[in-house]
């Protein structure tokens, strides 16, 4: 892959998280992005794959729509730290 694919995938992913995440517990994502082996980790969980992945998403907009008769995800920005990462 050149230099300007990958440019332009990293593009792509900051523009698909600005559009997905403020609508997060509205709506799924498009998880076109991620690679079938993309891994989450936080400090209680692990897991990996896209259909773990997946299932993350659902279950927070499942508990968000259950607990909460008002809920968002405030999004302050998405950008790329440096040009080959």
């Amino acid at each position: 892959m050149s230099a300007l694919e990958y440019q332009m995938q990293v593009e792509q992913a900051v523009d698909t998280l600005k559009a997905d995440l403020p609508t997060l517990f509205e709506k799924d994502i498009s998880y076109e992005i991620y690679t079938k082996d993309v891994y989450f980790q936080d400090p209680v969980n692990r897991f990996k794959g896209k259909i773990n992945y997946r299932i993350i998403f659902w279950t927070l907009r499942f508990h968000g729509q259950l607990f909460f008769s008002e809920i968002y995800f405030d999004l302050h920005g998405v950008s790329q730290t440096a040009p080959d990462t």
